[in-house]
């Protein structure tokens, strides 16, 4: 039995198609007795998640992707790569809530574009000017209650691996481990037909043998219905304005039919029915 525990809604805008009630829909629709929502930087979609999914007989499972500032090779010319957080209790949700609060609060209201001269430096202070991160004390800090799940294409560890290699691969999982204990990491494999991505799924499964670390598949799925999937590049939602502000953040969407709940959920049900 599959469950996804790897999604984005609607509320990560330019990244997920559908909306939160869209999501538990598909789960009941395809027998998955669970899902979890991790949207960017907030907990926007949770409550509506939560309700539609009680209503409808499924679990509900919350989250979110935080941005971070760990030492796994970035610059301010890149978008910064995000950690995925599962609630594990209620303490892990206050703390989920308190880390989003301290990102936002700390993060001016009208940040202040960043000089040229400085767009080549990882300078805490000049990443803090300009966007909501959190760095790793913040995340020790809050760290009870949480699992971290290593992500997909936003995640630390892929960015890790594209700027370093194994070795910078490892020293991010120590980091993870240290931060969140050995027994609250995972990592993250996901599958979506792309050469790059199956040349980092097999360094990301050596890590996981070396450290003897737990290893989760997810589709990183980001809409719920096929006709919610998100547009090609080029023809985004909110027109040329909306495609320089996704450009700018230095991931595009994934348009990719895998990377709908409803496919990894029909293929599933077909495979189950002719068992």
């Amino acid at each position: 039995m599959y469950i996804e525990l790897h999604a984005r809604s609607a509320f990560s805008f330019l990244e997920g198609g559908s909306v939160p009630e869209e999501f538990a829909e598909v789960c009941a629709q395809y027998k998955m007795p669970a899902m979890a929502l991790l949207d960017r930087d907030g907990v926007y979609g949770a409550p509506r998640f939560h309700m539609a999914a009680q209503k409808l007989k499924v679990k509900a499972h919350i989250g979110a992707e935080i941005t971070s500032l760990l030492s796994c090779g970035q610059s301010n010319t890149e978008a910064l790569p995000r950690v995925s957080l599962l609630c594990a209790s209620r303490e892990g949700y206050q703390n989920l809530c308190r880390l989003i609060t301290r990102t936002k609060l700390r993060a001016p209201k009208y940040p202040k574009p960043i000089p040229k001269s400085k767009r080549d430096t990882a300078e805490e202070e000049w990443l803090i000017s300009a966007q909501a991160i959190a760095f790793p004390a913040d995340l020790a800090e809050y760290a009870a209650g949480l699992v971290c799940l290593t992500g997909g294409d936003e995640g630390p560890l892929a960015r890790a691996l594209a700027t370093g290699g194994n070795e910078a691969g490892r020293e991010l999982l120590e980091q993870l481990v240290r931060i969140y204990g050995h027994e609250n990491v995972y990592v993250e494999l996901q599958r979506h037909y792309n050469r790059a991505e199956e040349k980092r799924n097999h360094a990301a499964i050596e890590l996981a043998r070396s450290f003897r670390l737990p290893i989760l598949a997810t589709q990183g799925a980001q809409y719920a219905k096929r006709e919610k999937r998100p547009s090609k590049a080029g023809d985004h939602a909110g027109g040329p304005k909306a495609q320089v502000r996704q450009q700018a953040t230095g991931f595009e969407h994934a348009a990719d039919a895998e990377q709908g709940l409803g496919h990894v959920s029909k293929v599933l049900h077909q495979h189950d029915t002719r068992a």
